[in-house]
């Protein structure tokens, strides 16, 4: 056993003494409630609730084939349905993102890849031409 009459147990004893005085007067923890957010200027919001309400939330559902698929044409993909889903951020399962994908590697395939155009060619008459061949296809599909 060490005999506290010596120099150097004193003042380690009142270092220990010190510290076990800081640990019991320790402030608690303060409480934070992270559902409320305080902004710059002091305005509160909740981070439970939509900040902007007139904003349409976005599709949080992944799409069941019923919904993916046309009803005119049950093998087509609802253009209008998509067109919306993907407008509010919404995803599709993996399974429809291969579907759609095969469909245009499919037409894709079947499209020639060469323009034939008749001289002279200009860069601005390969621009319009390239461009109604756009339009073309685009119309052919649905998507325009």
């Amino acid at each position: 056993m060490s005999d506290p009459s010596q120099p150097g147990n004193s003042a380690l004893n009142a270092q220990a003494n010190a510290t076990l005085r800081v640990l019991q007067n320790k402030k608690p923890m303060p409480e934070i409630d992270f559902t409320i957010h305080t902004m710059e200027d002091g305005t509160t919001a909740s981070t439970r609730e939509r900040y902007n309400k007139d904003v349409q939330a976005p599709a949080v559902h992944l799409p069941t084939d019923d919904m993916f698929f046309s009803k005119e044409h049950p093998d087509r993909p609802d253009l209008a349905f998509l067109k919306d889903h993907f407008y509010r951020e919404g995803r599709i399962t993996e399974d429809q993102a291969i579907y759609i994908l095969q469909k245009a590697t499919d037409i894709l395939r079947t499209e020639p890849n060469l323009l034939e155009v008749d001289a002279p060619i200009t860069g601005k008459c390969a621009a319009k031409e390239y461009h109604a061949k756009e339009r073309e296809r685009e119309n052919e599909s649905g998507a325009g």
